[in-house]
């Protein structure tokens, strides 16, 4: 099964090389290849755009379907819907678009899961937001906050024992050097617990952002005049 996806994703790669050269029909096949080895929406997505470009619509149509089919997110539904309407545009004149609600025989292929294998190309990866939900995560937020807060007062904290301790160097008197030694050590302690809970914080929302993270992950699909490309988010 590894073997299987990491050879379609080779395929996928060389599929992706041949549509931005223009080739095609080389493209159409190595993402059929790709797809009958680890059937994914992205594939599939990428096989109906390298059809569509060599002219053979009719069958681009098929494939956007079968794509429409997987339940893709809102932005993809959207591109294929409008890359079905142009194919239909450059089919012959009286061809006219299923019906909505009549049954579509078209077959379905279901997708396997995606596993946390070897990355797709790094020229196939692009967000299509510019910001990822799980940054607004509330409890993350409030505990980077809190951490860095608490980390700013360990540091004032810390210089300010600093400053005491010179005085205490300096001190002309017995009186003098102990109270700025007695501060010294409080404000030291305070900036040690300070640097300690601080660091915490901020250590607990960096997880907790990449527990969410990792929970509100997809995969999208984002398709150009001249390329297609994937786009997975984290």
């Amino acid at each position: 099964m590894v073997d299987d996806q990491q050879r379609a994703r080779a395929l996928a790669g060389e599929g992706e090389a041949h549509f931005v050269a223009g080739r095609y029909d080389e493209a159409s096949d190595a993402y059929r290849r790709a797809h009958a080895l680890h059937a994914t929406p992205l594939f599939l997505f990428a096989w109906a755009r390298s059809e569509q470009e060599a002219g053979r619509c009719d069958h681009a149509i098929e494939l956007y379907q079968q794509f429409l089919s997987t339940g893709p997110p809102p932005a993809d539904t959207d591109r294929a819907n409008l890359e079905v309407g142009r194919c239909y545009g450059q089919l012959p004149q009286g061809t006219e678009p299923p019906v909505e609600g009549e049954p579509d025989d078209t077959p379905v292929v279901e997708p396997e899961p995606e596993d946390e294998g070897e990355p797709l190309p790094r020229s196939a990866e692009r967000e299509r937001e510019p910001s990822a939900p799980w940054l607004r995560d509330p409890w993350a937020g409030a505990m980077l906050a809190t951490g860095v807060t608490t980390l700013a007062v360990g540091a004032g904290l810390y210089l300010q024992a600093r400053s005491d301790d010179r005085r205490a160097r300096g001190a002309s008197t017995t009186d003098e050097f102990r109270a700025a030694t007695s501060r010294a050590t409080r404000f030291s302690a305070g900036g040690i617990v300070g640097f300690s809970v601080g660091g915490a914080l901020v250590a607990g929302a960096v997880i907790r952002y990449a527990i969410v993270g990792r929970r509100q992950s997809r995969v999208g699909v984002a398709a150009g005049p001249r390329s297609v490309t994937f786009s997975v988010r984290f």
